[in-house]
């Protein structure tokens, strides 16, 4: 499974993993889901690549499609208080693919409501002000309900 989704309730908290072979269909079906399901764009959510996934299958054309689709989701919120999002990554081929997707994502958005980018779970637990407990649940995952994989055109939603 290339993508799974998990949520911390206690945390106000999200969690999405990136790994294996990943494809276009698999994240249009995230994309999906989130369209779906906007009241998860309304927590904090950290996105973590493991190093041994391949992005192989995703071209700039790829991202540049899912920001014609889904862009409005990827926007920040226009809540009173906006969540924070970022990505955990320390594979350089990795960092360059999210390169071209956050400059997208950042762009005429707010600097406050900018999309981070993280080599570590310690520093984006540190960005989050998470206390010691906490910030070993996010790195751990611990504590988080899977909410939906992501495999395919469709989302196996939990």
């Amino acid at each position: 499974m290339p993508i799974v989704m998990r949520h911390n309730e206690s945390l106000e908290l999200t969690r999405v993993d990136f790994f294996g072979k990943l494809l276009p269909e698999h994240v249009r079906g995230y994309g999906a889901y989130g369209m779906a399901n906007p009241h998860w764009a309304e927590f904090d959510t950290m996105t973590f690549v493991a190093a041994d996934t391949d992005v192989s299958g995703i071209s700039p054309a790829d991202i540049d499609g899912f920001f014609t689709t889904f862009g409005h989701v990827l926007r920040a919120s226009n809540k009173m208080v906006r969540r924070r999002t970022g990505w955990v990554c320390d594979n350089d081929l990795h960092q360059a693919v999210l390169a071209h997707w956050l400059t997208k994502r950042n762009a005429n958005v707010e600097p406050d409501a900018h999309v981070r980018l993280f080599v570590t779970g310690e520093a984006a637990s540190e960005w989050l002000l998470l206390n010691p407990s906490a910030a070993a649940a996010l790195q751990s995952g611990d504590g988080f309900t899977e909410l939906a994989r992501f495999d395919g055109a469709s989302a196996l939603a939990r």
